[in-house]
């Protein structure tokens, strides 16, 4: 019931809020000995608790879903703890450990051949390997994601790697990001995207290439 109503909560609910119903539904998966429940719910719980900051319970739910997940031989879910594992790492900076949790979910969602799943972690490869200043580390995984967004047709998941791809190489040849914005942005133009974050976006690049010389490095969102 608790991950059900994850789902179904409205976007004013908050993540303190599901935090109670979560425990109950732990409760009661585990009262049912319903090992996936329960890995489902863990994860959620450490969804919830990344969300609030709280860095360490988030850690200590998502460990727990990985140890459930693999004796159950849940693939999918393990690969999905682990990418979030690394996400809370990366917020903290601890660039090692959130390297060595992507390359894990990148490792078996490859395996399960989920490569919408494996765009997202090889972009979080990126921004990881782009905050530890291995600029051509990350350009090179940037590409890699964008290649599979282009070859699955997600015309709007294409164009925001563009969009980080152009904001880790501009550094070092802003021609080049130039070019990635310009490619974003007739993904966005044609299509009926009119949610805020793609409005700000296309404002954002098209700002951006009617400025001359150097733009500057943009920071982006990880999700």
């Amino acid at each position: 019931m608790a991950t059900v109503l994850w789902f179904a909560r409205p976007p004013s609910a908050s993540e303190r809020d599901w935090l109670e119903l979560g425990r109950i539904g732990l409760e009661a998966a585990e009262g049912e000995d319903d090992s996936r429940a329960r890995t489902r719910l863990l994860i959620n719980t450490g969804i919830a608790h990344r969300a609030l900051n709280n860095f360490s319970e988030g850690l200590d739910a998502l460990g727990w879903a990985v140890t459930l997940a693999r004796g159950s031989d849940s693939r999918f879910d393990e690969a999905h703890a682990l990418n979030l594992i690394g996400l809370i790492h990366l917020r903290r900076r601890d660039l090692d450990l959130a390297d060595t949790h992507f390359g894990q979910a990148l490792s078996l969602y490859r395996d399960l051949d989920h490569r919408q799943s494996t765009a997202t972690v090889l972009s979080n490869i990126a921004s990881t390997r782009l905050s530890a200043g291995r600029l051509p580390e990350a350009t090179a995984f940037h590409r890699q994601a964008a290649a599979v967004h282009r070859d699955l047709g997600d015309t709007w998941q294409h164009a925001l790697e563009l969009d980080h791809l152009a904001t880790a190489v501009h550094p070092k040849d802003p021609q080049a990001a130039h070019t990635h914005w310009t490619e974003a942005l007739t993904h966005l133009n044609p299509n009926p995207y009119s949610d805020p974050r793609a409005m700000a976006m296309r404002s954002r690049i098209e700002e951006l290439l009617r400025q001359p010389g150097d733009r500057g490095m943009l920071p982006y969102l990880h999700s």
